[in-house]
């Protein structure tokens, strides 16, 4: 592969998690900025704690808790909300590979990657309508020819069919046509 030509592949996302991530970097900049005023000011929680090394050892103690909690709990949040659809979708490719074609992709509100999941559900819905027409064609020919076949013939309809019938697919008549949107709230 070549030079990279184009930094912006999905404007949205990449403005999204850019944003997201510039937001970060400024709270941990406004703590610790906030946190080295308090202690040269020798004041916290409302107490001066003048000239008292304990105090200034329990708060900075107390501090320095806040602050991690905080630097670890908005990236942990943030990354969930790639890394828990990038699992979904791990899971469901490994289900769709294996021929189940039951039920769609569903993500929470406001996770990322929703548009593939959308797209991924589309592309299941085309392999279910296709699937599911070979699948008819071959019971057809099966019903219909099989008694005038010959073994080599009789042979290759059994292996077709033996592989439709390995497929999970959702009979037509229980498929629910879902809007674009195609993503729960709680689910994932």
């Amino acid at each position: 592969m070549g030079r990279r030509s184009q930094y912006f592949v999905k404007k949205k996302l990449q403005l999204k998690i850019f944003l997201l991530l510039i937001m970060i970097a400024v709270i941990i900049l406004v703590m610790v900025g906030a946190d080295v005023i308090l202690i040269k000011n020798n004041f916290f929680l409302g107490t001066r704690i003048v000239n008292n090394p304990k105090l200034k050892t329990i708060a900075m103690f107390v501090m320095v808790i806040i602050n991690v909690s905080i630097i670890i709990g908005f990236p942990l949040t943030f990354t969930h909300k790639i890394a828990g659809p990038i699992y979904r979708l791990e899971i469901e490719m490994d289900r769709i590979g294996n021929g189940d074609l039951s039920h769609n992709i569903k993500l929470r509100k406001g996770d990322f990657l929703t548009e593939i999941a959308v797209s991924l559900n589309g592309m299941q819905g085309s392999m279910k309508d296709r699937l599911g027409n070979i699948k008819k064609a071959i019971l057809e020919i099966y019903d219909e020819h099989y008694s005038d076949m010959n073994e080599s013939e009789k042979e290759k309809l059994e292996y077709l069919k033996a592989l439709v019938d390995d497929l999970i697919i959702v009979p037509e008549d229980a498929l629910v046509v879902n809007d674009e949107n195609d993503v729960e709230e709680d689910v994932v």
